[in-house]
């Protein structure tokens, strides 16, 4: 059967593990975000480019105009995952205190695991000690009757 301090030290581990897996997934998150940005940005410069010739080419206002409501769908969008990369640095700099704190406890029932540990050598040697007075103790006895 487990001590208390084992099972409370396999717990925090398993909270470790698990904290961890989250700030992961968050960093993994962020990045994704930022792939996103990036790559609209990268589009709106090019329409922005399409939209420059276009205008030399042609004085026609319908292909301009269709050029600038792409171009401000693509700004909204970009709008969109900069308010998602806000609320993602949110959520990333919350699983970072969580990993912290999940490995501080872990730090704490190892300790208190070691010191449990320690103790028991301790009783089982102070144990030992007492049998092998109470055995000596006995042949003594026993030899001098």
């Amino acid at each position: 059967m487990k001590d208390v301090w084992t099972v409370m030290f396999d717990k925090t581990e398993r909270h470790v593990k698990q904290a961890q897996k989250v700030l992961i997934a968050m960093n993994a998150r962020k990045q994704a975000a930022e792939l996103s940005l990036a790559r609209l940005d990268a589009l709106a410069q090019d329409y922005l480019q399409e939209m420059a010739q276009a205008q030399e080419a042609s004085s026609r206002l319908a292909v301009t105009q269709y050029y600038q409501v792409f171009i401000a769908e693509i700004q909204q969008a970009q709008k969109g995952v900069e308010r998602d990369m806000l609320m993602i640095d949110v959520d990333l700099q919350v699983a970072r205190l969580s990993v912290r704190d999940a490995e501080q406890a872990h730090m704490k029932s190892k300790k208190l695991l070691e010191r449990q540990q320690i103790r028991n050598l301790n009783v089982a040697a102070q144990r030992d000690s007492r049998e092998q007075d109470l055995n000596a103790t006995l042949r003594f006895n026993m030899q001098h009757r």
